[in-house]
C-alpha cells in the first residue's frame, strides 16, 4: 500500500504502474547487488542468534512446521536471482494497481 497527497491520483497510479511494469527488466543487472544484499542479511541474522531474545521473536510455530531464524538462514542461503525474477514475475501479473480518493475538507 502507497499514500500520498497528489493532485492528480490517476497519473499517479500510471505513472507508478510504469515504475512497476519495469521492474523485471531493471533486476537482470542487479546480480552483484543482490549477492551483496543477501550477505547482509544473513550477516544480520547471524548477529541476532547472539541474542535468545531475538532468536524466540522469530519462532513462528503455527505453521505445519516450527519455523525458526536457523529455517530462514538455509531458505535465504539458497535463495537465487532467478527465484526473485519468478517471484516478481508472478507477483506483478497479478497487481492491479487500485486508487482510492479522499477528497480535501474545503
Amino acid at each position: 500500500m502507497l499514500a500520498g497527497d497528489t493532485d492528480n491520483p490517476k497519473q499517479f497510479v500510471a505513472k507508478l504502474r510504469e515504475i512497476v511494469d519495469q521492474i523485471p527488466d531493471l533486476i537482470n543487472d542487479k546480480q552483484d547487488e543482490f549477492e551483496l544484499q543477501k550477505r547482509e542479511l544473513l550477516g544480520s541474522y547471524i548477529a541476532m542468534m547472539d541474542s535468545p531474545e531475538a532468536i524466540t521473536n522469530q519462532f513462528y510455530g503455527f505453521g505445519a512446521e516450527p519455523q525458526t531464524v536457523y529455517d530462514e538462514i538455509a531458505i535465504i542461503s539458497k535463495l537465487t536471482l532467478d527465484d526473485i525474477k519468478q517471484i516478481s514475475s508472478d507477483f506483478l501479473a497479478n497487481y492491479t494497481p487500485g486508487c482510492v480518493t479522499i477528497g480535501k475538507k474545503v
